[in-house]
């Protein structure tokens, strides 16, 4: 079924059972990435070119450990960033003057943020089948159809980093999908809930962007 065909059809879903299968694909690929790509070893490696081989096997024995933690946050994860999406598009909703709820903004989201498993699954092929040769910091600057991709990483800035991987295909998309199931929850111009889209969610991402640039500069400068 087309991603336009199954929005229009939003009210019939079961919103309950799409969340949970969100929350269980995303655990099982975070469990397959774990286990295949970022290996002990490979952890290992990494921080022991940091800190002595000693005290990087306390660190890989007390992240094995706590290891749960990461599955468990993944609800709590998707429910705080589509609370504040929908948080940023409701915003603008109500400046607008139009009349739809809060409940159907935060439907749209659900819907739209299935996007971002797809990058996800790449990223499990590409280091699977590609380049099957990597280090830990390829696999977590690792970002397919993104800015990043056209530059050296190494040649830059680390605060340079994360807004070029969000820079990519997939939000694009995410913007087209957010607009749409407005088109449809609103019954106004998908043009204009286009625009809606990329003044409030693109507001709220580019803030988050430059909150993690100012993070990352405080960090390391």
């Amino acid at each position: 079924m087309k991603p336009v065909v199954l929005l229009s059809n939003i009210k019939y879903w079961d919103k309950p059972l799409y969340f949970g299968f969100l929350c269980l694909f995303t655990c099982a690929l975070t469990f397959v990435s774990n286990s295949l790509l970022v290996t002990d070893d490979l952890i290992l490696g990494f921080w022991s070119e940091h800190v002595s081989y000693e005290r990087a096997t306390e660190m890989l024995d007390l992240n094995r450990r706590w290891s749960w933690v990461s599955y468990a946050i993944i609800p709590v994860y998707y429910l705080l960033k589509m609370f504040l999406v929908s948080v940023c598009i409701y915003t603008g909703i109500v400046l607008a003057d139009i009349d739809v709820s809060f409940r159907k903004v935060f439907q749209v989201t659900l819907f739209a943020e299935a996007i971002f498993l797809v990058p996800v699954a790449i990223k499990l092929v590409w280091f699977g089948w590609v380049q099957t040769e990597y280090t830990l910091l390829d696999v977590q600057s690792f970002y397919p159809f993104s800015l990043l991709n056209l530059f050296d990483r190494n040649a830059l800035d680390s605060w340079l980093i994360y807004p070029m991987q969000a820079i990519n295909m997939f939000e694009m998309i995410y913007f087209l999908l957010l607009a749409y199931g407005l088109y449809l929850v609103t019954k106004r111009s998908y043009s204009k809930m286009l625009g809606l889209a990329l003044y409030t969610y693109g507001t709220g991402l580019f803030i988050w962007i430059v909150s993690v640039m100012f993070i990352v500069v405080t960090l390391t400068g």
